[in-house]
């Protein structure tokens, strides 16, 4: 199953990855129709600029011998545009900063925003900052907002001759007709009236226009009418808090006629599903909707999922075996036996562990001669003699008991040693019988075999040093 989810994995990355090629490829190929529009409204505008001063010069040089240029196909169209060039490129969703809108909210739900876009609807005054000097500076009414073109058009100003396609049933009455071009809404500026009034007599002081340089959307946000073009949001001037008001609007008045579907019917529930009936009617439009086959699917069916459970539990089984040989068998026992007999040693005592060993046969051949090295030891060299401390390494790797067998031994050898001393400083009294000693008689030997023996370590030869 695991290498059925990899395999997924790498699918579903694929085709993520593949997706976003095509994203962007799509981008790119929207971006590039943007520009080769712009291109061809730029190349047609440098045209007929150059046209009309050819022209004009050789009216003005013929005089009355000037030509009529106003016949045959441009008889009454003569200075218009196509509507190709009326018309004014989209820019792509993923290069557009325009607010996203949501239902029946133009803008958006609980929108931010700042500057023009998103923030001026029609019927909105505002003046031309930036364009042709013919329109530079004028005011007028937002007659329409093109968000997928960043563009809108004014009542009244940057209008053009329009020529009407043939065949039209404008053209019987008019071979051209006048529209309102588009330009950016970037190149505009709202026009706010600014009322002040008097704080004490109430009387309005100042009532003039002012330009409202950047526009701010925030809250609070207010519930529109149905059909109403208004955003929801509430716009201020940047930098202060005084609230822009939107404009009056019209909103359309809904009309019930006989035909239309009433609303308490259609919030009538007129199914209700069975808990033992199927949500689908066919099982097979599952697969329809989702493919069954489909590399980078996300789901898949309940019997294939364990039937690859069951075969990575069966692999993993197979890898987990091995073939044990008699030796390997034997040495697991002697394993299993060994660890066995150290938990029997570590909840016994001294004297128990003792007795385990010499019931096991292990002390007979070694506990003589192990003996006479701690007594050695004990008496001439001192408590800590690396030669000791050797020979004890060297036993203990060769017998897995051997901790506790030194540990029993120095204690049987310390307390020889202990009633030794004691009878050799108290001959007169002599020793009972069955005496035992005490912790603190082998601690004060211990002490004094630490004075009497010093340990010196050997000395460090100096290496000479060649000058």
């Amino acid at each position: 199953m695991q290498k059925v989810l990899r395999i997924n994995l790498n699918a579903r990355n694929q085709a993520l990855k593949k997706a976003r090629r095509d994203h962007l490829k799509n981008t790119r190929k929207k971006w590039a129709q943007h520009d080769d529009h712009l291109v061809y409204q730029l190349r047609v505008t440098r045209n007929m600029v150059k046209t009309e001063r050819k022209e004009r010069r050789e009216d003005w040089i013929a005089g009355p011998l000037a030509p009529k240029r106003d016949v045959g196909l441009k008889r009454g169209k003569y200075g218009t545009f196509d509507s190709q060039f009326m018309q004014n490129p989209e820019i792509p969703n993923a290069l557009s900063d325009w607010p996203t809108s949501k239902g029946d909210d133009l803008i958006g739900d609980n929108w931010k925003g700042k500057g023009n876009r998103g923030n001026l609807v029609e019927g909105d005054r505002v003046c031309v900052i930036r364009g042709p000097d013919a329109i530079k500076g004028q005011i007028g009414k937002i007659k329409e907002v093109f968000p997928e073109q960043g563009t809108l058009t004014i009542e009244g100003l940057n209008t053009i001759d329009l020529e009407v396609p043939v065949g039209s049933v404008q053209q019987q009455r008019s071979p051209f007709v006048a529209m309102p071009r588009a330009i950016s809404i970037d190149d505009v500026r709202l026009v706010y009236r600014q009322k002040e009034e008097d704080p004490r007599t109430g009387h309005i002081i100042r009532d003039r226009d002012v330009l409202v340089d950047t526009i701010v959307g925030d809250g609070p946000y207010v519930q529109r009418e149905p059909g109403s073009p208004l955003p929801r949001h509430t716009r201020y001037v940047s930098g202060c808090n005084i609230e822009i008001p939107w404009p009056e609007v019209d909103v359309p008045a809904m009309r019930a006629f006989p035909g239309d579907t009433r609303r308490l019917e259609l919030e009538k529930r007129t199914y209700t599903p069975s808990v033992q009936q199927d949500p689908l009617p066919q099982l097979s439009i599952i697969d329809e909707l989702r493919p069954k086959y489909r590399i980078d699917r996300t789901a898949h069916e309940f019997d294939y999922v364990r039937r690859k459970i069951v075969e990575d539990a069966r692999s993993k089984w197979y890898e987990d075996r091995g073939i044990d040989t008699p030796a390997m068998e034997l040495r697991q026992r002697m394993r299993e036996k060994s660890l066995l007999r150290a938990e029997e040693r570590k909840g016994a005592g001294v004297a128990a562990r003792i007795q385990i060993l010499l019931e096991e046969g292990r002390l007979t051949a070694f506990l003589p001669s192990y003996r006479q090295k701690l007594l050695h030891s004990y008496k001439g060299q001192g408590l800590h003699h690396p030669e000791l401390h050797a020979d004890v390494n060297a036993l203990e790797y060769q017998n897995n008991s051997l901790s506790s067998l030194v540990d029993a031994l120095k204690a049987e050898v310390l307390t020889e040693e202990v009633l030794a001393r004691r009878a050799a400083e108290q001959p007169a009294e002599g020793l009972k019988d069955n005496e035992e000693v005490s912790e603190e008689d082998v601690q004060g030997y211990l002490a004094d075999l630490n004075k009497e023996f010093v340990v010196h370590d050997a000395p460090v030869e100096e290496k000479r040093v060649r000058k």
